[in-house]
């Protein structure tokens, strides 16, 4: 099965991390001896996706630094540089013009193991949008904010600023930081300050053009010192060489 072009959010200021980013962007953030960045590219790599196109901002010119054009690791790294902060939606759309017809998206803090063939799978001429989800039987910590009907459409996703009704009826999902998108989701819409989640994905549910593919696995995120200390702890788990 061809594998898309993987796009990761990677411009985020990181501020709950405190004092950790103050000097370095939180990609760049040492777990294990070396950047998350690294562990996810290498895991990426390892399940066949070759081409990355990195969305970064703050601090941009370090994870340029290290990275370069992806050779060392066996991938092909592309950049788009945001000049001031987009939003998750602003940095796709400053991107339009390098980005592929279907592609992964990723948060640059986020960890999801698994190799992505199910939600490949799920992406056909109803779809527009795949979003990774989890049913917390490890709890993560994150607050349950999908809901799906039988036919794995998303019909809620709840979040903070996510311009949707607060559900009337329980969630039993938790999005897992991945996406599967068709570029054409942003046909259209002019370059300017906005979210992924809160603007993009709401017209895209209401057109009901969203499955969710349904994660075995937990996902991990680094966004705050107890999350990034749990993830030190778990790495082994996934990469067995790691310091």
């Amino acid at each position: 099965m061809h594998k898309p072009q993987v796009v990761i959010l990677a411009g985020g200021l990181g501020t709950r991390l405190g004092d950790i980013t103050k000097e370095i962007p939180k990609p760049m953030v040492l777990v294990s001896g070396k950047p998350f960045l690294e562990w996810q590219i290498e895991h990426l790599k390892k399940h066949g996706f070759t081409k990355i196109l990195l969305l970064t901002g703050y601090k941009s010119e370090q994870i340029k630094s290290y990275f370069d054009n992806g050779k060392k690791w066996g991938v092909e790294i592309e950049y788009s540089v945001e000049k001031d902060q987009m939003g998750t939606g602003g940095a796709l759309l400053q991107a339009r013009y390098q980005l592929e017809g279907d592609f992964l998206l990723l948060f640059g803090d986020s960890f999801l193991p698994v190799d992505y063939q199910g939600m490949l799978a799920m992406l056909d001429h109803n779809t527009d949008v795949v979003m990774a989800v989890y049913n917390n039987k490890e709890d993560t910590g994150v607050p349950f904010n999908v809901s799906i009907n039988t036919n794995f459409f998303v019909d809620t996703y709840y979040k903070e600023g996510l311009s949707l009704p607060k559900p009337e009826k329980p969630l039993k999902y938790v999005e897992a930081g991945a996406y599967l998108v068709r570029k054409n989701v942003i046909a259209g819409q002019s370059l300017k300050y906005c979210s992924f989640e809160a603007e993009i994905l709401k017209g895209v549910i209401k057109m009901h053009r969203m499955k969710a593919w349904i994660s075995d696995s937990r996902f991990y995120d680094i966004g705050t010192p107890e999350r990034l200390k749990l993830f030190e702890r778990k790495i082994r788990d996934y990469f067995p060489n790691a310091l």
